[in-house]
């Protein structure tokens, strides 16, 4: 009796033990597998994959720094791993390599390297067609409509990640863009602030989109509801009203600076009085005057329709994201296939 009580203990420790790791480990990145090569090293692997020698030991329970040729090493990435497919995009009057790889979230290198483009040709011939890799599943997403009349057709679900805790994933489908952006944008926002709290994602679409009460968008799959970012806050479990006294300014305005620098923000619905302390902020940081006019509604008033950051009631204690529709509605489906991406692929 004894001996059946302290095996019950041991394994319930055990179940525990395995239940911290798990959670610990989700906290930490997305999981991917690594199979070592000739020549590789901890540290080298290390360098590559961007984290320490320390958690590649503690991740897979190594020892020492010996590695053997076809070991399969398990890295905690702030890239995720999902499908990849090959889109075809007509070139239009006015683009440019470099305009074209920011609206795919790519590298121009990338994009030189997919199309077999020399080194120094940089011009660009308007309906000719360039290959391009983008993130999704093999069927891509749909929205037709508006936001305020429209569905989802395909959509992709948003599933927790490092940086980020989806409030409920029935309510979290978007289209594939929307997905990736936010999927590549937390997790660097993470990075930069390790000590912050993860940012609330709140309702994005339905999964076939459409009316969506109490909202009267968020019915195609481009809408996103996200938490402000707080002081002195380690678990943030639903929205919270920001304010002067509790906003972190500086780490929300890294977190919408870099959905910005993206080019997909259509607008953003952010209190009147909040977008008062992140334009002082970003003026501070060295925003232009030309780049503040364009970016803040603030200081014309309320009901001026200027600016990507815009004032709507209701938002003092979330972030409301609108995103521009797919750069690729036309594109063409070549092929599929598994890839870790990120802002620069390669």
């Amino acid at each position: 009796m004894l001996w059946s009580r302290t095996r019950l203990i041991s394994c319930l420790i055990c179940m525990i033990f395995a239940l911290g790791l798990s959670v610990a480990h989700a906290q930490e990145g997305y999981r991917t597998t690594y199979t070592v090569k000739r020549g590789d090293t901890l540290s080298k692997i290390a360098k590559k994959k961007d984290c320490s020698v320390r958690k590649l030991k503690r991740w897979n329970r190594l020892r020492s720094h010996r590695l053997r040729v076809g070991q399969k090493l398990t890295i905690y990435s702030l890239t995720p791993v999902r499908p990849m497919r090959i889109v075809e995009y007509r070139i239009q009057r006015g683009d440019s390599l470099i305009k074209i790889a920011r609206k795919f979230g790519v590298s121009k290198r990338s994009l030189r390297r997919w199309n077999r483009i020399r080194r120094g040709r940089t011009r660009l011939v308007a309906g000719r067609t360039l290959k391009i890799h983008v993130p999704g599943p093999e069927n891509p997403s749909e929205t037709h409509g508006r936001p305020q009349l429209g569905k989802l057709v395909n959509g992709e679900q948003l599933k927790s990640g490092p940086g980020y805790r989806v409030r409920n994933a029935k309510k979290a489908w978007g289209a594939n863009h929307v997905i990736t952006h936010l999927m590549t944008c937390l997790p660097k926002v993470k990075k930069a602030f390790r000590r912050m709290h993860p940012v609330v994602i709140g309702d994005i679409s339905r999964q076939h989109g459409g009316k969506f009460p109490p909202h009267r968008s968020h019915q195609n799959g481009l809408d996103v509801d996200l938490s402000y970012i707080h002081k002195g806050i380690r678990k943030l479990k639903n929205f919270k009203r920001a304010t002067r006294e509790n906003l972190d300014i500086a780490k929300t305005w890294f977190m919408i600076d870099t959905f910005l620098k993206t080019d997909a923000i259509e607008y953003m619905f952010v209190d009147y009085r909040l977008q008062e302390l992140l334009y002082k902020h970003a003026r501070n940081k060295g925003y232009s005057k030309r780049k503040l006019k364009e970016t803040f509604q603030y200081p014309r008033g309320r009901g001026r329709t200027k600016g990507i950051i815009r004032h709507s009631p209701s938002h003092k204690n979330h972030i409301h994201i609108r995103f521009k529709p797919s750069p690729t509605p036309q594109a063409t489906i070549r092929k599929r296939h598994s890839a870790r991406f990120g802002s620069h692929s390669s």
